[in-house]
Order: C-alpha cells, then structure tokens, then sequence
C-alpha cells in the first residue's frame, strides 16, 4: 500500500475497483482529496469539542477550551482505581521517554506509550466501561492525565472533583 493511500485511509486488495491509482499515477485532484480529509479530521488533535449523543458517535465542535473539556474528563476518570491507573501510566511513561532521551535509546518510547495507554485504556475498558478521550482530542486528554496526575499526587483531586461537579450542575 503507498503511502498516500495509507494517509487517505484506503484499505483495499491490490487491482480491486476501489484501489487507489499507483503512486506514479497519482495527480493533484487526489493530493487535494487527501489532504482535504486529513485537514478535515485534524479538529480531532487540537482538542476538538464533542457532542454527546447517545447512539451515534460524537460530532467534534472544534471550539472547545480546555476549561469546558477538564470536568468532562474529570467524569470520565470518577473512579480513584482508573485515576491510580493513568497516574502510573503517566509517570511510567514520562520516565520511559526521558530515559529514551537521556540514554539516546529510542526503542524506550514505543514502551512508554504502551505503558501510558495500555494502562490507561485498561481501566477505561474494565473499570470504568466508558471510551477514553485519547482518540478524539490528543492534546486535551495528554493535559488531563498530567493535570490530574498533579493533583493525584499533591492529592488535591478530590477538591478538584468537587469542583468539576459543581461546573457541570
């Protein structure tokens, strides 16, 4: 599969109808195309806005701050264990990839990112059975786990729960 087709999102068995054109083929109607798609889905790592709507999958509203996404995510992480869980995830993580950079050994951030997100997808999938933000809004959602991990451990989270409550009543 080329690269373009990679970016484009296109998965289809090589001579079938819906395969894109070779790379040699390729003209500036489809780089537009693409790079129409890709621009079209990038609110999804500038911290997009989501509608909730039971049933169908969430709208992204690019105009959300991070003030209005923080309680959100706050709901989203109610159960100390899942907070336990993404505290530890953070801290393995940022270890893994400062030790990437002090000891110029790039193989330790592929481990971070598995234990950062494979601890914290853990807990969303088994304890508390709802979908992490991570996918929809990157960059909100990396913000939360250190802002939370922050509070975790000066342990002012719960104040800051309170507070998220009090916001969204």
């Amino acid at each position: 599969m080329s690269f373009v087709a990679a970016a484009a999102g296109v998965a289809t068995a090589p001579g079938s109808l819906d395969a894109p054109p070779p790379a040699e083929e390729l003209d500036c109607e489809h780089a537009v195309t693409v790079a129409r798609s890709v621009a079209a889905t990038s609110s999804l790592f500038m911290g997009g806005r989501f509608e909730e709507n039971p049933g169908k999958p969430r709208k992204v509203i690019p105009s959300m701050t991070f003030e209005e996404f923080w309680p959100r995510y706050l709901r989203a992480h109610s159960d100390p264990r899942t907070r336990a869980f993404h505290v530890a995830g953070t801290i393995a993580a940022t270890t893994c990839v400062l030790g990437a950079i002090a000891f110029r050994n790039p193989w330790l951030v592929p481990v971070g990112l598995v234990a950062g997100y494979g601890s914290a997808w853990f807990s969303h999938a088994f304890i508390e059975h709802n979908k992490p933000e991570t996918l929809r809004a990157p960059f909100a959602s990396l913000r939360g786990d250190y802002l939370m991990a922050w509070h975790v451990l000066r342990g002012t989270i719960n104040e800051e729960m309170a507070r998220a409550t009090e916001r969204t009543a």
